[in-house]
Protein backbone atom coordinates (compact mmCIF):
# COMPACT_ATOMS: atom_id res chain seq x y z
CA UNK A 1 0.00 0.00 0.00
CA UNK A 2 1.07 3.22 -0.98
CA UNK A 3 -0.55 6.97 0.39
CA UNK A 4 0.53 10.54 0.10
CA UNK A 5 -0.85 13.23 1.98
CA UNK A 6 -0.56 16.72 3.53
CA UNK A 7 -0.41 17.65 7.04
CA UNK A 8 -4.02 19.80 6.66
CA UNK A 9 -7.18 19.97 8.69
CA UNK A 10 -10.22 20.88 6.97
CA UNK A 11 -13.83 20.11 6.75
CA UNK A 12 -16.11 18.05 3.98
CA UNK A 13 -15.75 20.30 1.08
CA UNK A 14 -19.18 19.11 -1.46
CA UNK A 15 -18.59 21.78 -3.60
CA UNK A 16 -16.79 25.62 -4.40
CA UNK A 17 -16.86 28.05 -6.56
CA UNK A 18 -15.82 26.96 -10.70
CA UNK A 19 -16.19 29.12 -13.70
CA UNK A 20 -16.70 29.43 -17.13
CA UNK A 21 -12.69 30.06 -18.50
CA UNK A 22 -11.61 26.59 -20.49
CA UNK A 23 -7.62 26.47 -19.83
CA UNK A 24 -5.93 23.23 -18.59
CA UNK A 25 -3.49 23.54 -15.46
CA UNK A 26 -0.20 21.07 -16.09
CA UNK A 27 -0.16 17.98 -14.49
CA UNK A 28 0.62 18.13 -10.63
CA UNK A 29 -0.79 21.54 -10.82
CA UNK A 30 -3.06 22.68 -7.97
CA UNK A 31 -5.27 25.48 -9.05
CA UNK A 32 -8.96 26.30 -7.99
CA UNK A 33 -11.58 25.21 -10.36
CA UNK A 34 -9.18 22.88 -12.02
CA UNK A 35 -9.09 18.70 -13.39
CA UNK A 36 -5.61 17.89 -12.52
CA UNK A 37 -4.23 15.30 -14.42
CA UNK A 38 -1.79 12.67 -13.28
CA UNK A 39 -0.05 9.45 -14.78
CA UNK A 40 -1.54 8.54 -18.22
CA UNK A 41 -4.54 10.80 -17.99
CA UNK A 42 -4.54 14.03 -20.23
CA UNK A 43 -5.07 17.10 -18.71
CA UNK A 44 -8.15 18.32 -21.20
CA UNK A 45 -9.27 21.39 -19.56
CA UNK A 46 -11.62 22.54 -16.63
CA UNK A 47 -14.17 25.70 -16.48
CA UNK A 48 -12.31 27.03 -14.10
CA UNK A 49 -13.49 29.71 -11.22
CA UNK A 50 -16.26 32.26 -11.56
CA UNK A 51 -19.92 30.33 -11.88
CA UNK A 52 -21.65 27.27 -9.97
CA UNK A 53 -19.65 25.16 -7.77
CA UNK A 54 -18.25 22.07 -9.44
CA UNK A 55 -18.96 18.61 -7.70
CA UNK A 56 -18.04 15.54 -9.91
CA UNK A 57 -15.87 13.99 -12.65
CA UNK A 58 -16.31 11.27 -14.56
CA UNK A 59 -14.53 9.94 -17.73
CA UNK A 60 -16.02 8.46 -20.94
CA UNK A 61 -14.87 5.01 -21.22
CA UNK A 62 -12.23 5.75 -24.20
CA UNK A 63 -10.51 7.62 -21.23
CA UNK A 64 -10.30 10.53 -23.89
CA UNK A 65 -12.39 12.98 -22.20
CA UNK A 66 -14.78 13.56 -19.20
CA UNK A 67 -17.35 15.44 -17.61
CA UNK A 68 -17.85 17.87 -15.03
CA UNK A 69 -21.24 18.40 -12.96
CA UNK A 70 -21.83 21.69 -11.33
CA UNK A 71 -23.77 21.53 -8.31
CA UNK A 72 -26.41 23.36 -9.86
CA UNK A 73 -26.98 21.00 -12.74
CA UNK A 74 -24.74 22.42 -15.10
CA UNK A 75 -22.83 20.16 -17.16
CA UNK A 76 -19.10 20.81 -18.59
CA UNK A 77 -17.48 18.57 -21.15
CA UNK A 78 -14.07 18.27 -22.77
CA UNK A 79 -12.12 15.93 -25.03
CA UNK A 80 -14.25 13.53 -26.66
CA UNK A 81 -17.25 13.63 -24.16
CA UNK A 82 -20.34 14.97 -25.69
CA UNK A 83 -23.02 17.54 -24.02
CA UNK A 84 -26.42 16.09 -23.89
CA UNK A 85 -28.51 18.32 -21.19
CA UNK A 86 -28.65 19.94 -18.14
CA UNK A 87 -30.40 19.60 -14.62
CA UNK A 88 -33.57 21.60 -14.65
CA UNK A 89 -33.85 24.41 -11.42
CA UNK A 90 -33.67 22.08 -8.04
CA UNK A 91 -35.26 21.82 -5.38
CA UNK A 92 -34.22 24.50 -2.68
CA UNK A 93 -31.11 23.81 -0.59
CA UNK A 94 -30.63 20.63 -2.91
CA UNK A 95 -27.87 20.12 -5.34
CA UNK A 96 -26.40 17.46 -7.48
CA UNK A 97 -24.02 15.40 -6.41
CA UNK A 98 -22.74 13.16 -8.91
CA UNK A 99 -22.16 11.77 -12.90
CA UNK A 100 -22.51 8.40 -14.82
CA UNK A 101 -21.91 7.59 -18.10
CA UNK A 102 -23.55 5.30 -20.39
CA UNK A 103 -21.85 2.26 -21.86
CA UNK A 104 -22.32 4.11 -25.13
CA UNK A 105 -20.71 7.47 -23.93
CA UNK A 106 -23.65 8.69 -25.47
CA UNK A 107 -25.76 9.62 -22.24
CA UNK A 108 -25.20 10.72 -18.49
CA UNK A 109 -27.19 10.54 -15.66
CA UNK A 110 -27.48 13.28 -12.44
CA UNK A 111 -28.14 12.17 -9.29
CA UNK A 112 -29.15 15.12 -6.62
CA UNK A 113 -28.98 15.33 -3.06
CA UNK A 114 -32.23 14.79 -2.73
CA UNK A 115 -32.47 11.80 -4.44
CA UNK A 116 -33.56 12.60 -7.72
CA UNK A 117 -32.27 11.21 -10.80
CA UNK A 118 -32.00 13.34 -14.11
CA UNK A 119 -31.51 11.21 -17.48
CA UNK A 120 -29.70 12.55 -21.06
CA UNK A 121 -28.84 11.31 -24.12
CA UNK A 122 -29.30 7.20 -24.13
CA UNK A 123 -29.14 7.32 -20.10
CA UNK A 124 -32.57 5.18 -18.90
CA UNK A 125 -34.34 6.65 -15.97
CA UNK A 126 -35.53 3.89 -13.49
CA UNK A 127 -36.32 5.69 -10.59
CA UNK A 128 -35.32 8.02 -7.79
CA UNK A 129 -34.92 7.74 -3.95
CA UNK A 130 -36.57 11.73 -3.90
CA UNK A 131 -40.09 8.99 -3.65
CA UNK A 132 -38.90 7.52 -0.72
CA UNK A 133 -40.32 8.69 2.10
CA UNK A 134 -37.72 9.83 5.28
CA UNK A 135 -34.83 8.76 2.21
CA UNK A 136 -31.46 10.03 3.68
CA UNK A 137 -29.02 12.68 1.95
CA UNK A 138 -27.85 10.56 -1.36
CA UNK A 139 -23.97 11.56 -2.36
CA UNK A 140 -23.20 9.90 -5.17
CA UNK A 141 -24.45 7.69 -8.03
CA UNK A 142 -23.29 4.54 -9.81
CA UNK A 143 -24.66 2.97 -13.09
CA UNK A 144 -24.36 -1.01 -13.84
CA UNK A 145 -22.39 -2.25 -16.97
CA UNK A 146 -25.12 -2.48 -19.58
CA UNK A 147 -26.57 0.97 -18.60
CA UNK A 148 -29.98 -0.40 -17.88
CA UNK A 149 -29.84 -0.13 -14.35
CA UNK A 150 -27.81 2.37 -11.33
CA UNK A 151 -27.31 2.63 -7.83
CA UNK A 152 -27.61 5.85 -5.17
CA UNK A 153 -25.39 5.75 -1.96
CA UNK A 154 -27.15 7.55 1.23
CA UNK A 155 -24.87 9.59 3.58
CA UNK A 156 -26.17 6.72 6.28
CA UNK A 157 -24.87 3.90 4.43
CA UNK A 158 -28.05 3.01 2.39
CA UNK A 159 -28.11 2.02 -0.74
CA UNK A 160 -30.95 2.64 -3.52
CA UNK A 161 -31.31 0.03 -6.37
CA UNK A 162 -32.84 0.81 -9.83
CA UNK A 163 -33.28 -1.01 -12.73
CA UNK A 164 -30.76 -4.27 -13.12
CA UNK A 165 -28.39 -2.68 -10.40
CA UNK A 166 -28.55 -5.50 -7.54
CA UNK A 167 -28.63 -4.93 -4.11
CA UNK A 168 -26.08 -6.78 -2.05
CA UNK A 169 -25.77 -5.56 1.22
CA UNK A 170 -24.95 -1.90 3.37
CA UNK A 171 -24.11 -1.30 6.96
CA UNK A 172 -26.16 -3.16 9.17
CA UNK A 173 -28.14 -0.76 11.20
CA UNK A 174 -26.45 -0.22 14.78
CA UNK A 175 -22.83 -0.64 13.35
CA UNK A 176 -20.77 2.38 14.06
CA UNK A 177 -19.61 3.99 10.86
CA UNK A 178 -19.20 7.51 9.90
CA UNK A 179 -20.59 9.66 6.80
CA UNK A 180 -20.46 8.01 3.81
CA UNK A 181 -18.86 9.94 0.78
CA UNK A 182 -18.94 7.93 -1.71
CA UNK A 183 -19.73 4.71 -3.24
CA UNK A 184 -18.29 2.94 -6.67
CA UNK A 185 -19.23 -0.62 -8.26
CA UNK A 186 -17.20 -3.50 -9.19
CA UNK A 187 -16.09 -4.10 -12.52
CA UNK A 188 -19.06 -7.17 -12.88
CA UNK A 189 -21.39 -4.83 -11.32
CA UNK A 190 -22.12 -7.87 -8.71
CA UNK A 191 -20.79 -5.69 -6.05
CA UNK A 192 -19.75 -1.89 -4.37
CA UNK A 193 -18.04 -0.36 -2.49
CA UNK A 194 -18.46 2.57 0.44
CA UNK A 195 -16.07 5.02 2.18
CA UNK A 196 -16.72 7.70 4.41
CA UNK A 197 -15.22 10.35 5.72
CA UNK A 198 -12.66 8.85 7.53
CA UNK A 199 -11.01 6.42 5.21
CA UNK A 200 -12.82 3.34 6.15
CA UNK A 201 -13.87 1.13 3.47
CA UNK A 202 -16.99 -1.23 3.02
CA UNK A 203 -17.13 -3.59 0.19
CA UNK A 204 -20.40 -5.70 -0.61
CA UNK A 205 -20.92 -8.37 -3.50
CA UNK A 206 -17.89 -9.25 -5.29
CA UNK A 207 -16.35 -5.50 -4.56
CA UNK A 208 -12.62 -6.66 -2.57
CA UNK A 209 -11.88 -4.79 0.50
CA UNK A 210 -8.05 -3.56 0.02
CA UNK A 211 -8.12 -1.80 3.05
CA UNK A 212 -8.54 1.27 4.54
CA UNK A 213 -6.83 4.91 4.55
CA UNK A 214 -3.87 4.91 7.34
CA UNK A 215 -5.79 6.70 10.46
CA UNK A 216 -2.41 7.79 11.52
CA UNK A 217 -1.67 9.61 8.59
CA UNK A 218 -5.10 11.18 7.78
CA UNK A 219 -4.71 14.89 7.65
CA UNK A 220 -8.02 15.95 6.03
CA UNK A 221 -11.24 13.99 5.71
CA UNK A 222 -11.49 11.53 2.92
CA UNK A 223 -13.95 13.36 0.34
CA UNK A 224 -14.21 10.71 -2.82
CA UNK A 225 -12.76 7.10 -3.92
CA UNK A 226 -12.20 5.41 -7.42
CA UNK A 227 -11.57 1.99 -8.40
CA UNK A 228 -9.01 0.55 -10.24
CA UNK A 229 -10.39 -1.49 -13.98
CA UNK A 230 -9.35 -4.38 -12.73
CA UNK A 231 -11.47 -4.48 -9.49
CA UNK A 232 -8.30 -5.28 -7.36
CA UNK A 233 -7.54 -1.94 -5.77
CA UNK A 234 -8.61 1.78 -5.36
CA UNK A 235 -7.75 5.65 -4.34
CA UNK A 236 -9.20 6.86 -1.92
CA UNK A 237 -8.79 11.51 -2.06
CA UNK A 238 -8.52 13.25 0.79
CA UNK A 239 -10.01 17.10 1.38
CA UNK A 240 -6.50 18.55 1.29
CA UNK A 241 -5.44 16.39 -2.28
CA UNK A 242 -3.73 13.86 -0.63
CA UNK A 243 -4.22 10.34 -2.69
CA UNK A 244 -4.65 6.93 -0.37
CA UNK A 245 -3.53 3.71 -2.77
CA UNK A 246 -4.85 0.29 -1.75
CA UNK A 247 -4.96 -2.99 -3.32
CA UNK A 248 -3.15 -2.25 -6.85
CA UNK A 249 -3.94 0.90 -7.47
CA UNK A 250 -0.36 2.97 -7.95
CA UNK A 251 0.30 6.12 -6.57
CA UNK A 252 0.82 8.58 -9.68
CA UNK A 253 1.17 12.22 -7.47
CA UNK A 254 -0.92 14.34 -6.00
CA UNK A 255 -1.70 18.11 -5.87
CA UNK A 256 -1.58 18.95 -2.28
CA UNK A 257 -2.50 21.89 -1.14
CA UNK A 258 -4.17 22.95 2.25
CA UNK A 259 -5.71 26.10 0.55
CA UNK A 260 -7.29 24.52 -2.15
CA UNK A 261 -10.09 22.16 -1.88
CA UNK A 262 -10.28 18.55 -3.00
CA UNK A 263 -13.50 17.39 -4.12
CA UNK A 264 -13.79 14.25 -6.52
CA UNK A 265 -11.40 11.48 -7.87
CA UNK A 266 -11.84 9.43 -11.22
CA UNK A 267 -9.88 6.79 -12.75
CA UNK A 268 -8.78 6.61 -16.16
CA UNK A 269 -10.79 3.69 -17.87
CA UNK A 270 -7.06 1.86 -18.47
CA UNK A 271 -6.12 2.38 -15.23
CA UNK A 272 -2.65 4.43 -15.69
CA UNK A 273 -3.87 7.55 -14.36
CA UNK A 274 -6.35 9.26 -12.41
CA UNK A 275 -8.57 12.72 -12.66
CA UNK A 276 -9.03 14.89 -9.08
CA UNK A 277 -11.40 17.66 -9.82
CA UNK A 278 -10.49 20.63 -6.81
CA UNK A 279 -12.44 23.65 -6.27
CA UNK A 280 -12.31 27.40 -4.41
CA UNK A 281 -12.07 27.69 -0.73
CA UNK A 282 -14.86 26.11 1.33
CA UNK A 283 -18.20 27.85 2.05
CA UNK A 284 -18.74 29.38 5.48
CA UNK A 285 -21.21 28.17 7.96
CA UNK A 286 -24.69 28.28 6.83
CA UNK A 287 -26.31 31.18 8.00
CA UNK A 288 -28.34 30.93 11.52
CA UNK A 289 -31.64 31.60 10.06
CA UNK A 290 -31.32 28.90 6.52
CA UNK A 291 -33.28 25.80 6.80
CA UNK A 292 -32.17 22.87 5.34
CA UNK A 293 -33.75 20.30 3.19
CA UNK A 294 -34.92 17.88 5.49
CA UNK A 295 -38.46 18.17 6.43
CA UNK A 296 -41.60 16.82 8.18
CA UNK A 297 -40.43 15.74 11.86
CA UNK A 298 -36.82 16.65 11.13
CA UNK A 299 -37.99 20.80 10.56
CA UNK A 300 -40.21 20.08 14.26
CA UNK A 301 -37.46 18.95 15.89
CA UNK A 302 -34.83 21.42 14.84
CA UNK A 303 -37.62 24.11 15.61
CA UNK A 304 -38.02 22.47 19.39
CA UNK A 305 -34.09 22.39 19.99
CA UNK A 306 -32.79 25.09 18.53
CA UNK A 307 -34.99 26.81 16.65
CA UNK A 308 -34.20 25.77 13.68
CA UNK A 309 -30.77 27.17 13.74
CA UNK A 310 -27.84 25.57 12.56
CA UNK A 311 -24.99 27.88 13.99
CA UNK A 312 -26.50 27.50 17.63
CA UNK A 313 -23.65 27.41 20.01
CA UNK A 314 -25.15 29.29 23.17
CA UNK A 315 -22.29 28.27 25.36
CA UNK A 316 -24.50 25.07 26.92
CA UNK A 317 -22.44 22.54 25.84
CA UNK A 318 -24.84 21.80 22.75
CA UNK A 319 -24.47 22.59 19.61
CA UNK A 320 -25.88 23.05 16.28
CA UNK A 321 -29.36 22.53 14.95
CA UNK A 322 -30.11 19.28 16.77
CA UNK A 323 -27.93 20.38 19.42
CA UNK A 324 -26.14 17.72 19.96
CA UNK A 325 -22.88 17.64 22.32
CA UNK A 326 -19.21 17.42 21.60
CA UNK A 327 -18.47 13.92 22.49
CA UNK A 328 -21.93 12.64 20.25
CA UNK A 329 -21.05 14.87 17.54
CA UNK A 330 -17.34 13.38 17.53
CA UNK A 331 -17.92 9.77 18.31
CA UNK A 332 -19.83 10.31 14.72
CA UNK A 333 -17.00 11.06 12.62
CA UNK A 334 -18.74 14.07 10.18
CA UNK A 335 -15.38 15.78 9.90
CA UNK A 336 -16.16 18.71 11.80
CA UNK A 337 -15.24 19.87 15.35
CA UNK A 338 -18.41 20.66 16.24
CA UNK A 339 -22.33 20.44 14.83
CA UNK A 340 -22.51 24.21 14.26
CA UNK A 341 -19.62 24.18 12.36
CA UNK A 342 -21.00 21.66 9.66
CA UNK A 343 -23.44 22.66 6.48
CA UNK A 344 -26.89 21.70 7.04
CA UNK A 345 -26.81 18.77 5.07
CA UNK A 346 -24.06 17.38 6.98
CA UNK A 347 -26.13 18.15 10.55
CA UNK A 348 -29.38 16.42 8.81
CA UNK A 349 -27.66 13.09 7.67
CA UNK A 350 -25.61 13.02 11.08
CA UNK A 351 -29.13 13.73 13.27
CA UNK A 352 -31.05 11.00 10.55
CA UNK A 353 -28.17 8.34 11.67
CA UNK A 354 -28.35 8.85 15.11
CA UNK A 355 -31.92 8.27 15.23
CA UNK A 356 -31.62 5.06 12.54
CA UNK A 357 -28.81 3.94 15.60
CA UNK A 358 -30.06 5.58 19.06
CA UNK A 359 -33.68 6.19 18.68
CA UNK A 360 -35.52 9.24 19.54
CA UNK A 361 -34.69 8.83 22.89
CA UNK A 362 -31.13 11.24 21.95
CA UNK A 363 -33.92 14.02 22.00
CA UNK A 364 -36.11 13.29 24.87
CA UNK A 365 -38.02 16.59 25.88
CA UNK A 366 -38.52 17.06 22.38
CA UNK A 367 -39.62 14.06 20.78
CA UNK A 368 -41.64 13.70 23.47
CA UNK A 369 -43.49 16.46 22.99
CA UNK A 370 -43.96 16.26 19.02
CA UNK A 371 -45.13 12.58 20.37
CA UNK A 372 -42.44 10.59 18.66
CA UNK A 373 -42.38 8.32 21.57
Amino acid sequence: MGWRTALAAGALGLAAVLGLAATAPAAGASVPGAVNAFGSSAPLGAPGIGGESPIAVTPTHSGRGYWVAGESGGVYTYGDASFHGAAPPLAPYTFIVGVAATPSDNGYLLAASDGAVYAYGDARYAGGANTVAGHPLIVAIATTPSGKGYWLFGADGGVFTYGDAGYFGAPAAGTPHAFIVKGVASPSGDGYLLVDIQGHVYAYGDARYEGNAPSQALAAPIVSMTATPSGKGYWLLGRDGGIFTLGDAPFLGAALDTTIPALAITAQPEGGGYWVLTGKAPAPVVEAAQVGPAGGVWASLRQCESGGNYASNTGNGFYGAYQFTAQTWRAMGMGYAYANDAPYWVQDAAAQKLQRESGWGQWPACSRGLGLR
